[in-house]
């Protein structure tokens, strides 16, 4: 049988904790990047501790890459965690949202060649959790 491959993209959620207490209340709160850097990345507001480009961002972690795509929009990526797109961004409720794909794999035929498979994401060492 031939190798079926299923890809399901999910969203992942990672909790990041914010730098200092907000004192807004029921407020919207500004995006505030660092002096000099993109606040946003295509529809993805990108605020600090979070930052692109060299020496805008808290450490490599939070960095973010902004790439282009075929349609000419941009998407923010984390760049320690590799495909990791970005879909949104809050300080105030310590929240990082992402999207990662997750895949099936269904080899009912052991001698079929079978590709290596990706591992789940690994938030080993990271500031996430």
């Amino acid at each position: 049988m031939k190798l079926f491959l299923t890809t399901i993209i999910t969203c992942l959620v990672i909790n990041i904790t914010p730098t200092k207490q907000s004192n807004y209340s029921n407020q919207e709160v500004p995006i505030i990047a660092k002096p000099n850097c993109l606040p946003h990345c295509g529809n993805v507001s990108i605020p600090f501790p979070f930052g692109i480009g060299s020496d805008r961002f808290f450490n490599k972690w939070f960095e973010i890459v902004c790439e282009n795509t075929t349609s000419g929009s941009h998407r923010p990526f984390l760049k320690q965690i590799t495909g990791v797109e970005v879909l949104n961004i809050s300080i105030d409720d310590s929240v990082l949202q992402t999207e990662n794909p997750i895949h099936f794999f269904d080899c009912p035929d052991k001698e079929s060649p079978r590709p290596n498979k990706p591992g789940p994401l690994s938030l080993t060492r990271s500031p996430f959790s």
